[in-house]
């Protein structure tokens, strides 16, 4: 036998040895095993929203489901706000529960639901006076939709708001009950609702009575975590109102990734924007895998940032996960675009193929960016809005320079996401070396800058 051979072999059984040992320290990694079970809660969620728009492609006209789908990307816009506390509340939660405040937790909680009755309230009268303004600009005929969209967007506030404070004092099964909910109810609800007539008003009625329903199944565990538990008498200060960079994260990355849906309906014939609609639906599809993976990586990041520990080297974790999974959809829509479009809608939309591709690919670095931008927030770092806004800023520019297709559209997505991923990985590369090179000189686990 060769030495060659013999340094191969002696190589394959060293790979056959440590292959264990590396599956065993993966399967008891906290953040792996807490990040799966609500990998799979998400991605059950997000099969049955998948399962959801095929149906309606298949119930609905190509108007009127584009129409829902200008709506709902709508809807998604304009929640972020919801988004930005949810981001808040999870961090202050986070605290509290490292320092064991649950009188803290429990008067946060109801400050909280009396700001949301305030602000919330005027905002739905305010958004009903406007919805023929915005059914005008949509090229939609009735109003009732729109109106419809105001009531959704006002109770759907409740359910970030819960899944902040189950996540903040890691209630993580429960999290996953109510993440799972989500895509089981709205499926349910909206299909026999349009199934009795009601079109796609019957969508949004639907929507609202499915985050009604949620509310109540994320409120139990939380009345049962702070049962007994005194509020403490002084009430948070300056919680919200501080939370600007968030807020401003969170639009620069909802406008990158749901706005090209409103323009195209604005720009094209509504049967472009159907078929662009069929491509969004699914294409998104790969951005939306990770979702649960942040809701794990959130909250442990910021009770460790607390803690002064440095938490690095999970970001790089969540990374890898989102490239096996999202790279793994963004391939199958490289390579069978067809052939799924085919099966979902028989007959219909084939011609939506070749965006699916781009669309799949413009994804996967949002994908990424979501993992960071989530990160970079927990930690408390104001400036990724920055990053944010200029990755849309180059979206925005190419969009200007080249709009003559739909394809056009999709490339500058991907060149917004390529931007706002090299930005947001550049402070994220060098903590980490400053952190490997504290263990190296036996410095022990560095604080988070």
């Amino acid at each position: 036998m060769t030495r060659a051979a013999e340094a191969i072999l002696k190589n394959l059984g060293f790979v056959r040895q440590a292959i264990p040992l590396c599956m065993r320290t993966i399967l008891l990694d906290r953040f792996f095993r807490v990040g799966t079970l609500l990998f799979i809660a998400t991605a059950l969620s997000n099969f049955l929203n998948f399962l959801f728009q095929v149906t309606m492609g298949r119930m609905l006209t190509p108007e009127d489901y584009g129409t829902m789908n200008a709506l709902l990307s709508t809807f998604m816009i304009a929640a972020i706000p919801f988004t930005t506390i949810s981001m808040v509340l999870t961090r202050r939660v986070s605290f509290h529960k490292a320092r064991d405040q649950l009188a803290n937790v429990r008067q946060l909680f109801y400050w909280t639901y009396k700001r949301v009755g305030i602000v919330g309230l005027p905002a739905l009268t305010a958004f009903i006076l406007c919805s023929p303004v915005f059914s005008r600009f949509l090229q939609i005929d009735a109003t009732t939709p729109v109106i419809l969209l105001g009531l959704v967007m006002f109770l759907a506030v409740s359910f970030p708001v819960n899944l902040a404070f189950l996540g903040g004092l890691q209630r993580f099964i429960p999290m996953a009950i109510t993440s799972g909910s989500l895509g089981l109810l709205k499926y349910i609800l909206c299909v026999l609702l349009v199934l009795s007539g009601l079109g796609i008003n019957g969508v949004f009625i639907g929507h609202s009575f499915c985050y009604l329903s949620l509310f109540f199944i994320s409120y139990w565990p939380l009345r049962r975590v702070l049962r007994g538990v005194i509020e403490a008498e002084t009430e948070p200060r300056r919680l919200f109102s501080a939370a600007y960079p968030e807020l401003f994260a969170n639009l620069a990355f909802a406008f990158m990734t749901q706005f090209d849906l409103v323009l195209v309906k604005h720009m094209f014939s509504p049967e472009l924007a159907g078929t662009y609609a069929v491509a969004a639906v699914f294409g998104r599809a790969v951005m939306y895998l990770p979702a649960g993976l942040i809701l794990a990586l959130f909250p442990m990041v910021a009770e460790n940032y607390a803690l002064k520990k440095n938490e690095t080297p999970v970001l790089w974790k969540a990374l890898a996960y989102t490239l096996v999974f999202s790279g793994g959809g963004t391939l199958l829509y490289w390579l069978f675009p067809g052939v799924i479009l085919g099966v979902l809608f028989p007959g219909k939309y084939l011609e939506a193929a070749p965006l699916l591709t781009l669309y799949g690919i413009a994804m996967l670095p949002m994908a990424l960016v979501l993992i960071t931008m989530n990160f970079h927030i927990a930690q408390g770092h104001g400036r990724v809005w920055l990053v944010m806004a200029l990755g849309a800023a180059v979206e925005v520019i190419a969009v200007c320079l080249w709009h003559d297709d739909l394809g056009h559209i999709l490339l500058a997505l991907c060149a917004g996401g390529i931007t706002a991923l090299f930005l947001s990985l550049w402070p994220a590369v060098r903590e980490y070396r400053l952190y490997l090179q504290g263990r190296r000189q036996g410095a022990g686990p560095m604080s988070a800058a």
